[in-house]
């Protein structure tokens, strides 16, 4: 997303917030935005910290970047349940959904979110709620079923989600599927972002529609 800034030619401050429960992935992210800030100067502010994401209060932002945690409600402590009932008094949602919803909240005027989920998000009757009390803040633009080859070793079905405050826009939705198969969804995606720039490729094959 900084490289990205950078090639757009902006040049504001920026803010960077990332909290995890992992002391290695604090570690880590701190050590490769290190590299990104000498390249910033002293216009990227970092703020990479170990907390527990669903039991604090987040800032106000522009942009969420977000790959949440898919527990499910058997695995929470009795804090993140606390914090999960606060926000969806009804049910037992998976913790991913209610990642979301926590980062729709946060979202400044104008605010987009970018968020990797699990495709039950998008289609169980336990989520519905939660579709529903996002959807009136933030209206998603960009929807992809992108199967379960997306991580290694992990054996879930996978969906990125993306949506807007306020959306400027006529409520039109992109769609991409792709098939359950490995490989495919670097491809994809390649594809849908050069058609995004203006290149006439079709997208609509086999594997991917």
């Amino acid at each position: 997303a900084l490289r990205q800034l950078k090639t757009i030619g902006f040049t504001g401050k920026v803010k960077v917030y990332g909290w995890d429960v992992s002391s290695i992935a604090i570690n880590i992210a701190n050590f490769v935005l290190h590299f990104e800030k000498e390249e910033w100067n002293n216009s990227l502010e970092l703020h990479i910290e170990e907390h527990d994401s669903i039991v604090c209060n987040w800032p106000n932002v522009d942009i969420v970047f977000m790959n949440p945690p898919y527990s499910s409600w058997e695995q929470l402590n009795d804090e993140q349940r606390e914090s999960v009932k606060e926000l969806m008094p009804k049910g037992k949602p998976n913790l991913s959904g209610v990642f979301y919803l926590k980062a729709v909240n946060a979202l400044k005027e104008s605010g987009v979110i970018g968020c990797v989920m699990p495709t039950s998000f998008l289609i169980n009757d336990s989520t519905k709620e939660l579709r529903k009390i996002s959807k009136e803040k933030a209206t998603p633009f960009y929807i992809g079923r992108l199967g379960s080859f997306v991580f290694q070793r992990a054996f879930v079905d996978v969906c990125v989600v993306m949506a807007k405050v306020r959306a400027d826009f006529d409520g039109s939705i992109t769609m991409l599927w792709t098939d359950n198969k490995g490989k495919l969804v670097p491809d994809a995606l390649r594809k849908l972002r050069m058609i995004d720039y203006g290149a006439a490729i079709p997208l609509n094959m086999e594997d991917v529609s």
